[in-house]
């Protein structure tokens, strides 16, 4: 790591035992914020969110279309980090349909991991270690092996942008491990403070927790993934949304470097309002994308629903129209046990929903899977 980069750093630079250097962040919040100077990106990024919280709650049921977002939001984190798969074979690793590949179960995870978290938040749970660490655990799940740790902080130094694995070569080092839960612990402290935020402040607070997090980098693997997760649970948390319905990686994936460039720049030279307004202008194109894609969700499923009522009386059909936006692949084992109905019964009406032009049947898959099409498209789109 060169430490002629480091002009006027927000933290200091450590010497490692083994030599080279690495870079531990002051604590939270910085002491150097000009919010006169975030007034209007941050503001513009809060109008954005309440146009996104008002369409959510347009919806009847949310979760029908947050699933569907929930995965653009997991292939686009992923690939991020090297990971790539499709969103056929993502739905199909969640409707547990053939063998799978372990890319899409890494990128299933990353909603697994998103769900159990938000549960625990709603059950009360604070975000400290327990929580960080469970989720951690659940996006590495069978999929990377024991070398990663899952649910547990790093035990060897970690870098990030060296092109032959040394520290020196580096472009960042972060913190030790030695002294990793201290700096966890902090930041746990941060984010759990007791004095009620502005909605101003939470926006900011989440610019600055996601930064002192990919900072500290405290696991081995999946630093990114569950970074990025954190600025959803924390707008959920601290009441910007009612639903988990930020998701701002494929904005993110898209300006990968300017990203990364934004982060370095706060440790290099304590530029925080040139993140946080990068940050604001991530989440106005972020949220512009998802009101978009629940408006054509949300008429989408009026006309499944619709087709669905031409197709038959029964209210089985729309029953398994609803389900298809939480995982758009059915078979007929799982319709059957959705519906409480024989075998012969939930192939009769996975025949209605393919002949009314809904589902289409996946060649090679066993047991017999069915897709809906449309629904992958438009959230692939």
């Amino acid at each position: 790591m060169d430490a002629n980069a480091f002009t006027n750093p927000s933290g200091e630079l450590r010497p490692l035992v083994g030599g080279g250097l690495a870079f531990i962040p002051a604590p939270l919040p910085p002491e150097h914020l000009d919010m006169a100077q975030l007034a209007i990106p941050v503001s513009e990024a809060l109008q954005a969110m309440g146009e996104l919280k008002g369409a959510a709650r347009r919806l009847a049921n949310p979760w029908l279309l947050i699933q569907p977002m929930q995965r653009a939001e997991a292939l686009a984190t992923s690939a991020m980090e090297g990971t790539y798969t499709t969103m056929d074979q993502l739905v199909l690793e969640e409707a547990e349909v053939g063998a799978g590949s372990a890319d899409a179960r890494e990128v299933a995870n990353f909603i697994r991991a998103l769900d159990w978290a938000s549960e625990q938040i709603d059950a009360g749970v604070p975000i400290v270690h327990r929580l960080l660490c469970g989720a951690h655990e659940r996006l590495l799940k069978g999929v990377r092996g024991a070398s990663r740790r899952p649910g547990q902080y790093k035990r060897d130094q970690n870098m990030i942008g060296s092109p032959d694995g040394k520290v020196a070569t580096a472009r960042f080092v972060p913190p030790p491990p030695d002294i990793t839960p201290d700096l966890m612990a902090r930041l746990e402290r941060f984010i759990n403070e007791e004095e009620r935020r502005s909605a101003f402040q939470a926006f900011v607070d989440i610019a600055l927790v996601h930064y002192q997090f990919e900072t500290i980098h405290p696991f081995a693997d999946g630093n990114g993934r569950l970074g990025r997760m954190l600025i959803t649970l924390l707008a959920k948390k601290w009441g910007l949304l009612d639903h988990l319905l930020l998701y701002v990686s494929p904005e993110l994936e898209e300006q990968k470097e300017r990203y990364i460039d934004c982060l370095f720049a706060v440790s290099a030279r304590s530029a925080w309002e040139e993140w946080v307004a990068f940050f604001a202008e991530t989440v106005v194109r972020g949220s512009a994308r998802i009101v978009d894609t629940i408006d054509r969700l949300v008429g989408l499923h009026e006309d499944f629903r619709a087709r669905a009522a031409r197709a038959g009386r029964s209210a089985n059909l729309q029953k398994v129209v609803d389900e298809l936006f939480r995982i758009p692949v059915v078979t007929t084992p799982g319709v059957g046990a959705l519906l409480g109905v024989t075998y012969v019964a939930a192939r009769n009406v996975i025949e209605k929903l393919e002949k009314a032009g809904i589902l289409s049947a996946i060649p090679g898959t066993r047991p017999q899977a069915w897709k809906a099409p449309a629904i992958i498209n438009l959230v692939r789109r």
